[in-house]
């Protein structure tokens, strides 16, 4: 029987102490690989390495029907840390991003989630199909994260100009 994400994690990664706040973290580092076959996250803790496929976001998606649309952002922080982390790993990797490039990343996932345009846009998309595997979001809840994160954006950009999202999300994701 093939382990589900969560007992990859558990099985290759440590937790570690708990914080302030009463949460404990776990030791792991994440890579997404294409291959000839389909894209994979490589799970890489202290005590080894998993390999895990993943879906489609079509395939990821619970059904919207009857599933009342958030109450409050703490419920989707997975959500959010799955958007807000490529891009700032991106911004890490490529210092020439601008707001602007994750404005336009983020509208065209708004519109259609599950294609990715760019590097940029498959990023976000990669880490969005693993978190789906992890915990059960609809469409729109992944499009309404989208479109807080883009406002997010759009704000910053206005107020901080040309990187000052990028500069405000690289002090806390």
């Amino acid at each position: 029987m093939d382990l589900t994400p969560k007992e990859k994690m558990e099985k290759v990664g440590e937790w570690g102490k708990e914080s302030k706040n009463g949460e404990q973290s776990m030791s792991l580092d994440m890579t997404f690989e294409q291959k000839m076959d389909g894209d994979y996250v490589l799970l890489s803790g202290p005590r080894g390495k998993q390999e895990h496929p993943l879906k489609p976001l079509e395939a990821l998606y619970v059904p919207d029907h009857g599933r009342p649309m958030p109450s409050s952002e703490e419920e989707h922080l997975g959500l959010f840390m799955a958007i807000e982390g490529p891009i700032s790993r991106f911004y890490q990797d490529h210092p020439g991003l601008t707001d602007r490039d994750v404005i336009r990343a983020l509208e065209s996932l708004v519109q259609k989630p599950e294609i990715a345009y760019d590097a940029l846009t498959n990023s976000i998309q990669s880490q969005l199909r693993f978190q789906l595997s992890l915990e059960d979001y609809s469409r729109s809840e992944v499009r309404w994260a989208l479109r807080k994160i883009l406002a997010s954006v759009r704000r910053h950009h206005r107020i901080d100009g040309v990187r000052g999202y990028l500069d405000f999300i690289t002090d806390y994701v």
